[in-house]
C-alpha cells in the first residue's frame, strides 16, 4: 500500500510523517533482500519503532492543543498500535527476518491506510478550520 494524496489530513508536519512512515515501510521490504542479515532486519524495525513512537506523540499533541473531543479514543488506538507492533517485532529473535519483516510492513501499512483514512480524517476539520 501507498501513500497518495487522499490521506492529506491537513497539518503540513504530521502529513509528512505519514508520508514518512510509508517510505520506512519502503526499507523494510527493501531489507527483506538481505533474508539472513538479523542485524540489519532488527535496525529497520528500531527506526520503524522510533519514528511511529515520535509521529504518534506528535499527533497526539497536536490533537491536545486543537482540544479534539475525541482525543482519548485516538490515543487509545494508537497504543494499541504500538501494542501490536511490538509484539510481531518481538519475534525476530525466533523467526526468520523476511517473515518478520513482512508480516510488518504488510500489518502497518494497512493500519495506516485505515487510521489515516478513518480515524485521523475525524480530527481533519478541527486542523483545518
Amino acid at each position: 500500500m501507498r501513500w497518495n494524496s487522499s490521506l492529506l489530513i491537513g497539518d503540513a508536519h504530521i502529513d509528512g510523517q505519514h508520508q514518512g512512515l510509508f517510505r520506512l515501510l519502503d526499507t523494510l521490504t527493501l531489507s527483506t533482500d538481505d533474508k539472513d542479515n538479523r542485524s540489519r532486519a532488527e535496525a529497520a524495525i528500531t527506526a520503524l519503532r522510533d519514528y511511529v513512537a515520535k509521529h504518534l506523540r506528535d499527533e497526539e499533541a497536536l490533537l491536545r492543543s486543537v482540544r479534539y473531543k475525541d482525543y482519548a479514543a485516538h490515543c487509545a488506538s494508537h497504543r494499541e498500535f504500538e501494542i501490536d507492533l511490538d509484539r510481531i517485532a518481538a519475534r525476530i529473535a525466533a523467526e526468520p527476518p523476511t517473515v518478520v519483516l513482512n508480516e510488518i510492513e504488510q500489518f502497518v501499512s494497512c493500519w495506516l491506510v485505515d487510521h489515516i483514512a478513518t480515524v485521523d480524517m475525524r480530527y481533519k476539520p478541527f486542523i483545518i478550520g
